[in-house]
C-alpha cells in the first residue's frame, strides 16, 4: 500500500515538474513573440536606430583603423612597482592637461599595465616563498590569492600596453612615462647602490669559481696531497661538493649579471614592441556593438515605460478603491 502511494507521489511531482518545464518554455516564446511584435509596431524607430548604429559604427571603426599598439615588457626594481602602478594612472588622468604642454601626448588613445602572470619568478624569491607557505598554513585558497590584484603586483614581468592614432610619438610617449620614474633622484642613488653592491658581489663570484677552477686543475694533475697521500679527481671524496659549490656560484654569476643589466634604471625595459597595427575581431567592431547596443537601450526603455504604466494604473486603482 505505502509502495503504491510512494508511485503516485512520484507520479504526481514528474506530472507537476513537466507542467513547469512546458510553461517555462511558453513563457519564453510568449516573451519572444510580444518582442517581434513590439519590433515589427515601432519598426521605424527600429530601423532609423539600426541605421544610425551602423552609420556611427563605421565613422569609429574607420577612426581606430588608424590606431597602433606598442607593448613594453618593463621589471620595476627597488620597491617601485606601486609607484609605477601609481604613476600609470597619474599619466592618464592628467592626459588632457599635459597635452597642452607636449603634443606628442595628443597621440594617446589608451594606455594600461598589467602583470605577466609567471609563478616561478615569484617562487624563487625566499621571502615571497614564507608568504606563500604562510598563506597555506592558514587555509587559505591559493587560486584566489594568485588571482588578486594585489598580489599580481609581486610578479617581476609587467606589461605597458599603448594605443596611439599615430606611429610618431610611441618612442617619446614610452621615454615620457618610464623617465618620470627614472629620472627620480631617489631612485637615481639607489641604482647607483645597487650596481656598485652586485658589482662587487660579481668579483666575488668570480674570484671564488676562479679558486674551485685551481682545486679541480690541481685534482686533475694529482699534485693535491692530504696528510701526506696524494689525491686525484678519482680518489678526492669531497669531488661532488666541489663541482656542486661551482654550480652554484656560475648561477649566482649569471643572476648577477642579469641585475646589472636590470638595474641600469628603476623601470628597466626588457623588451619593446612598437607600433603593432590593431585587428579587431567581428565582435569588437563598432559597426556590430553600435546598432545592438542602441536597439537594446530602446527596447529597455520601452520595457521600464510599460512596467511604469502597469504599476501607476494599478496604484490608481487601488487608490480608487480605497476612497
Amino acid at each position: 500500500m505505502e509502495t503504491q502511494q510512494e508511485n503516485n507521489n512520484q507520479e504526481i511531482d514528474l506530472v507537476f515538474l513537466a507542467k513547469k518545464i512546458k510553461g517555462f518554455f511558453l513563457s519564453i516564446g510568449f516573451l519572444i513573440l510580444r518582442l517581434i511584435n513590439f519590433i515589427i509596431r515601432n519598426k521605424i524607430i527600429v530601423i532609423i536606430l539600426f541605421i544610425l548604429g551602423i552609420s556611427l559604427g563605421v565613422y569609429f571603426d574607420k577612426k581606430s583603423k588608424n590606431n597602433f599598439k606598442t607593448e613594453v615588457v618593463v621589471v620595476p626594481n627597488f620597491e617601485s612597482v606601486d609607484l609605477l602602478y601609481a604613476e600609470v594612472e597619474n599619466f592618464k588622468s592628467n592626459l588632457n592637461s599635459n597635452k597642452s604642454k607636449y603634443d606628442f601626448l595628443n597621440d594617446v588613445v589608451d594606455l594600461r599595465i598589467e602583470s605577466i602572470e609567471n609563478i616561478n619568478s615569484i617562487l624563487t624569491d625566499k621571502d615571497n616563498l614564507e608568504i606563500f607557505k604562510v598563506l597555506t598554513s592558514n587555509g587559505q585558497d591559493l587560486s584566489k590569492i594568485l588571482k588578486n590584484e594585489e598580489f599580481k603586483k609581486n610578479y617581476k614581468y609587467h606589461l605597458i600596453t599603448l594605443k596611439t592614432n599615430s606611429s610618431v610619438n610611441s618612442q617619446k610617449i614610452i621615454d615620457f612615462l618610464l623617465n618620470t620614474i627614472n629620472s627620480k633622484p631617489y631612485y637615481k642613488q639607489r641604482s647607483a647602490f645597487a650596481i656598485k653592491n652586485q658589482t662587487n658581489a660579481k668579483q666575488q663570484a668570480e674570484k671564488s669559481i676562479e679558486q674551485i677552477n685551481k682545486i679541480l686543475e690541481n685534482l686533475g694533475n694529482g699534485s693535491v696531497s692530504v696528510v701526506g697521500k696524494d689525491l686525484n679527481i678519482n680518489s678526492y671524496d669531497q669531488l661532488s661538493n666541489v663541482i656542486e659549490m661551482k654550480d652554484y656560484y656560475m648561477k649566482k654569476l649569471v643572476d648577477i649579471n642579469t641585475k646589472l643589466i636590470e638595474y641600469k634604471s628603476t623601470i628597466y625595459p626588457v623588451n619593446t614592441s612598437f607600433n603593432n597595427k590593431i585587428h579587431q575581431k567581428i565582435y569588437e567592431k563598432m559597426v556590430v556593438i553600435l546598432p545592438l547596443f542602441l536597439i537594446g537601450f530602446y527596447l529597455f526603455l520601452s520595457y521600464i515605460k510599460y512596467l511604469y504604466a502597469k504599476y501607476n494604473n494599478l496604484y490608481q486603482k487601488t487608490k480608487i478603491t480605497n476612497a
